[in-house]
């Protein structure tokens, strides 16, 4: 993965428990512990400067956009991470525009980090 993201010109960067699971497959037994997991992963993100999530997994997709998502209706107040599917970013790298790439579908703002890109 790191590989991919790298090629399409971005800066894969490293973070603590960055290989651990998103806390997804959690989800149906205990709703908190899957927030708590996606939450640490989310602030070990952003403590390294991370500009986006990257992933090619759907449900790790969904788990980190629905956990910031939750976080804000918590009144937790953190950065905007915008969470993109490995594909999203391939495409935006070859040079096609945020719709033709659906990110007028992410939940999570892209606004920010398209404006780092250029977009």
């Amino acid at each position: 993965m790191d590989e991919l993201v790298e090629a399409a010109g971005a800066v894969s960067v490293p973070y603590e428990n960055k290989l651990e699971c998103c806390g997804f497959p959690a989800m149906p037994i205990d709703e908190e512990l899957a927030y708590s997991i996606a939450m640490d992963k989310i602030r070990a993100m952003l403590a390294v400067g991370a500009n986006a999530v990257v992933t090619a997994c759907p449900s790790c997709f969904l788990h980190f956009e629905n956990t910031q998502i939750l976080a804000r209706r918590k009144g937790e107040e953190m950065p905007v991470l915008p969470v993109l599917h490995i594909t999203q970013l391939l495409g935006l790298a070859m040079g096609l525009g945020p719709d033709e790439v659906g990110l007028r579908e992410n939940r999570v703002g892209t606004e920010d980090l398209l404006q780092l890109l250029g977009a």
